[in-house]
């Protein structure tokens, strides 16, 4: 991701202001990312923030509100309360043994939803305020907004103020600039993407329903706990040891306090003596300073983890804690560059040397301190002793990229084209001599309807052009900072402080090299009414970042190496078409489709490797799935069954039988939608689609399992086999659970409604008497609509598994007014 010149990481590319954007472009070829050389080995997001412009100030102010919603699960649902008791006590009763018949007929009437103990109607508000203007020499753009989230999941949100101002000069033959960008934000958040029991995602699900949450306690005169009574233990969780939810997110806490700054100066001198020659310096910082807290209190379930006093009064009970971290990145980027560029009758030249240097620390210091015995949640609560000291962390790294590197391009009659590029990248990743690496690209393109001999087309084409690149590029972002020189670090053991390492050396790593060839055509007909482009692409990645299976008498299970080659090709096709084009009326629909396959080229010394449920096999896709075939239930005596290699079945699993069900890599994907505008009036939806991807569903597994029944369970148990001839998919509880089969696997395929939006803008001879140019009304909804076979909340998500604890896509109705003065 690069902004105004400027590498920030993909994940703060949220915290930007949407209002700043002016342009977004993607580029993925080998030539237009070579630029950005080994920064661009997954391609390039380059985003061009707002600039000023010459003449009348202009201010524009725009505010929304939103609601957000939790989706639920789909197509699958939780035992209620008479469900689940009547489940238990079939399977033997489990805490229900303990209980009288009264008892349980009155658990049966509790019957709690923890979906909507936990989660709410999420509320966003946003107000952004921007101004611009200037002369012909001096230029501004400014800009504040404020954003605030409360989340679905309760006591989570998110707070963000952002400010930028660009700025930029023009003095004789030099022109100065300026992009600075400051944010403030804070989270509240709680733990994610896991199958933790701590996890109030998780518990949102595997609570049981009969249990009821806990009312909050207070603080004695003496600065105790008091938790309902004198029991500590009993508040933080149910009847069967499983956390409650609402008492982990009230009474525990996690911020995240950061600071961001991306700052940009640039200055650019055109020489007199030779037209078209200028040189151009860039400096820029991306500066994040993260501060994260966390209080656990004694009382849930989450302090259990925290250590207790050897000895002492307090030597039997939990402790409470308060951690805090301090993180800070710095990323510093200085591009200098010498351009020359140029028409002589019909040529033209546009040639570039650069030298582009960039440095990157990251430092992190914090502590934790425990046995917090005042209602105060810092470090100030803390009673310190030799029983219990507070732990200490920190750390530091750095990393340096350097390169050099030079682009061309040719124009002859504004036809034919040829651009050219050459670099040599050099990263401190890598080993003392496997550092530097040169890579380099050439692509062609032909504006072909200029030709004498396709004049006649001109009737039906208004554009044809035909565009083919090849090139290589190299990357380094698989790897951490210290991954070919092995890193030591400091421990302690029997109360001595030593060195230990925690991974090998390879000073063999060397950088990833991307063989890119693009060919393709862009084209428009009928006067620019239809339009789009066809593109087939090849990307072949050799020595590819994985990590190689060591022998366990290694004292390491891992060691990172460039083992082997993975190519991707496919088809990339868009059209847009404006269906309709009158002076009030304009519809214009537009589509795109990618077909991409992917398979392992080579692997170093074998034929594959498997990783948990994930093989990487040579001429299969990088990401395919490697399960056992799940038949069904023998309904004679209740086991599951499974189909073996040989394709016999049988009822002993085992992982022999193991083979390719498929990838979590999709075959197609894209979207569609459509833009209608009439007298102001504006209509848009968006849809996006994905096809042939299939993912494990661990959240669902966990929830099947049968070993589980003392917590919460998805209702499809109670179809579990039972006696002789019952015919269902779902073994009997005897029968020997197993995660990795074809049971958990789901078509997670989906098509969306991503985004639909109304909005009204008022004539401008109503608002040219109000003194203003624009004034919008809108209506906006993200994810109002899908259509899927997965069963879980939501069925987009990065990787092959969702593990658990998961956050999913929200749907979301938001409203605003944007006025321009």
């Amino acid at each position: 991701y690069i902004v105004d010149g400027i590498q920030i990481a993909a994940t703060d590319f949220a915290l930007l202001n949407p209002n700043d954007i002016e342009n977004v472009s993607v580029l993925k070829d080998a030539v237009a990312a070579s630029m950005y050389g080994s920064r661009g080995g997954n391609g390039v997001i380059v985003v061009s923030t707002k600039r000023g412009r010459a003449g009348k100030p202009n201010l524009e102010i725009d505010a929304y509100t939103g609601w957000s919603v939790f989706p639920d699960f789909r197509d699958f649902k939780l035992m209620t309360a008479n469900q689940k008791i009547d489940y238990e006590l079939r399977r033997g009763g489990t805490s229900l043994s303990f209980y009288s018949a009264a008892e349980i007929d009155s658990m049966r009437k509790i019957n709690t939803d923890w979906s909507k103990k936990l989660t709410r109607t999420g509320r966003t508000y946003s107000v952004n305020a921007a101004a611009s203007g200037g002369s012909e020499k001096t230029r501004y753009y400014a800009s504040m907004n404020y954003y605030k989230q409360d989340g679905t999941f309760i006591n989570t949100g998110f707070d963000r103020l952002v400010g930028r101002i660009n700025l930029s000069q023009d003095v004789d033959n030099f022109t100065f600039g300026a992009n600075i960008t400051g944010t403030y934000s804070m989270y509240n958040n709680t733990s994610e993407i896991n199958a933790g029991i701590n996890a109030p995602l998780n518990a949102l699900q595997w609570a049981n329903p009969y249990e009821q949450e806990f009312v909050p306690g207070s603080y004695n005169a003496a600065g105790n706990f008091i938790a309902g009574g004198s029991n500590l233990a009993r508040p933080r969780i149910t009847e069967t040891g499983q956390p409650i939810g609402t008492t982990e997110m009230a009474w525990n806490w996690n911020k995240d306090k950061q600071v961001r700054i991306v700052a940009s100066g640039n200055a650019e001198y055109r020489f007199p003596f030779l037209k078209g020659l200028s040189a151009k310096v860039v400096y820029g910082i991306d500066y994040n300073q993260d501060e994260i807290q966390a209080f656990v209190d004694r009382r849930t379930y989450t302090a259990g983890t925290n250590p207790r006093p050897l000895s002492g009064a307090n030597a039997n009970f939990r402790t409470s804690s308060f951690a805090r971290d301090y993180t800070t990145t710095q990323r510093v980027t200085n591009t200098n560059s010498l351009n020359f560029n140029r028409k002589f009758d019909d040529h033209s030249i546009d040639v570039g040397v650069y030298y582009e240097y960039i440095e990157q620390k990251n430092t992190n210091f914090g502590s934790t301190v425990f046995l917090l015995q005042t209602p105060l949640q810092n470090e100030s609560g803390a009673t310190v002793n030799a029983d219990l000291l507070p732990r200490i962390r920190g750390g530091a790294s750095e990393g340096r990229l350097q390169s050099y590197f030079a682009l061309a391009t040719y124009g002859y009659k504004n036809r034919y084209f040829v651009n050219a590029n050459f670099r040599r990248d050099g990263s401190s990743r890598f080993g003392a001599d496997k550092r530097y690496a040169n890579f380099g690209g050439i692509g062609i393109s032909w504006v072909a309807l200029d030709e004498s001999f396709l004049q006649s087309w001109k009737n039906v084409f208004s554009d044809l052009k035909f565009k083919a690149s090849y090139g290589t590029v190299g990357s380094q972002e698989g790897i951490g900072f210290y991954e070919s020189q092995g890193i030591i670090g400091a421990r302690l053991y029997n109360a001595t402080a030593g060195l230990n390492q925690t991974s090998i050396a390879n000073p063999d790593l060397q950088w990833e090299n991307r063989k890119k060839f693009n060919v393709g055509i862009d084209y428009a007909l009928f006067n620019g009414r239809l339009y789009g482009s066809l593109e087939y692409y090849r990307e072949t990645t050799d020595n590819l970042f994985l990590p190689r299976e060591l022998s366990r008498t290694t004292g390491f299970n891992t060691l990172s190496v460039n083992i082997g080659s993975v190519r991707n090709s496919g088809i990339e096709y868009s059209i847009s078409g404006d269906v309709i084009r009158k002076r009030d009326l304009k519809l214009t629909l537009n589509a795109n489709i990618t077909y991409n396959k992917n398979e392992v080229v080579r692997l170093a010394d074998k034929d594959s490797v498997i990783s948990g449920f994930i093989i990487r096999a040579i001429g299969k896709p990088i990401s395919s799935i490697y399960l056992v075939d799940y038949v069904g239930v023998n309904p004679a005596n209740g086991e599951a069954q499974y189909r073996k290699r040989d394709g016999t079945i049988t009822e002993t699993f085992s992982l022999a039988d193991r083979k390719i069900q498929g990838t979590s890599d999709p075959k197609f994907f894209g979207g569609f939608g459509f833009n209608l505008n009439y007298k102001g009036l504006a209509l848009s939806a968006q849809f996006s689609y994905m096809l042939g991807t299939r993912v494990y569903n661990n959240e669902r597994a966990n929830l099947e399992n049968p070993d589980y029944y003392y917590d919460n369970v998805n209702s499809d148990l109670l179809k579990e086999w039972q006696k002789n001839g019952d015919i269902t998919k779902i073994p009997s509880p005897n029968s020997i659970f197993q995660y990795e089969t074809t049971r958990f696997l789901e078509n997670n395929s989906f098509l969306r409604l991503r985004n639909v939006a109304i909005s009204y803008t008022v004539p401008t001879k109503i608002t040219s008497k109000l003194k203003m140019s624009g004034i919008t009304a809108y209506v906006s909804g993200t994810n109002l609509w899908t259509l899927t076979g997965y069963r879980g909340r939501d069925p987009e998500f990065p990787g092959a598994s969702v593990t658990g604890a998961q956050y999913p896509a929200l749907r979301t109705i938001q409203a605003g007014l944007r006025l321009n003065f």
